[in-house]
């Protein structure tokens, strides 16, 4: 408020000062009153500041106080394992990578460290690229991680696993 406050103020007085040393014409003042007001629309149109974020904010805070603590948990290492692939390789994969052998050992009998072809085949080439145990893991938090698609396809996987009779095989999609 006080910086508009000062601005008017300012303005008017080049205009007094116009009008008292310059030839006064009507032409002049007419050019003052038109700067004024496009320097006070945008002054006062120009800073007003939305409030969308502030609210935002405060309705995602209260929607996770109800989630249990494990299933944060588990959003939060999603989240940081799509921005960085050190996060998913050394805090994300193994537990992905545990689930998924738990479930081929379930399921099929082996494990991914077991037998790491019959596991590729099972998994599909895409996931089985992502879950491998023999790759190394990036140290570098610049790296991104795995895509959304990259894990929505493991997440498929796993869902297939826990569904399947030992003669169906994860890649074979209609």
């Amino acid at each position: 408020m006080k910086r508009i406050l000062v601005t008017v103020v300012g303005v008017t007085l080049v205009a007094i000062g116009i009008l008292v040393f310059a030839d006064g014409t009507a032409e002049v003042f007419g050019f003052e009153v038109v700067l004024v007001v496009l320097v006070l629309l945008a002054l006062t149109t120009g800073r007003r500041r939305p409030k969308a974020p502030e609210a935002d904010f405060r309705y995602r805070r209260s929607r996770t106080r109800h989630l249990p603590p494990r299933l944060l948990e588990i959003e939060h290492l999603v989240m940081f394992s799509l921005t960085s692939r050190s996060d998913f390789d050394h805090r994300l994969l193994p537990r992905l990578q545990t689930l998924v052998d738990d479930q081929l050992m379930s399921q099929r009998g082996f494990g991914l460290r077991d037998s790491p072809e019959r596991a590729a085949e099972a998994l599909g080439e895409e996931v089985w690229s992502i879950l491998r145990t023999d790759r190394l893991p990036v140290d570098d938090v610049g790296v991104p991680g795995p895509s959304e698609g990259e894990l929505e396809s493991i997440v498929e996987a796993i869902e297939v696993l826990r569904n399947l009779n030992r003669s169906d095989r994860i890649g074979s999609r209609p």
